[in-house]
């Protein structure tokens, strides 16, 4: 029996760390204020590059360099796709 107490004490102590590192970890998260909502980022990517659609009329290579790095992280290396096809998508419903 001594043995079986032996071996549960490091668990205890592994489960105890975890778990002392989980909520640290979503407490840190909540007080840095990094617990907003996808939504919210989700729909200010989407008025931005909307904006840049526009104002270079789908031409990637309007773009300053800073504004073509920007949609091709946010897009994954797909920026220039997606600038044309977010403007085409504006000009198609009127946005343009």
């Amino acid at each position: 029996m001594d043995r079986n107490k032996l071996n549960s004490a490091p668990v205890i102590v592994v489960v105890a760390v975890l778990a002392v590192a989980i909520i640290g970890f979503y407490g840190y998260r909540k007080v840095a204020g990094q617990d907003a909502p996808q939504v919210t980022k989700a729909a200010d990517a989407r008025k931005s590059i909307e904006q840049l659609a526009r104002q270079s009329g789908g031409d990637y290579t309007k773009l300053s360099p800073d504004e073509q790095k920007l949609l091709d992280v946010t897009y994954r290396g797909n920026g220039q796709r997606a600038l044309a096809n977010v403007y085409k998508g504006l000009t198609e419903s009127g946005g343009h």
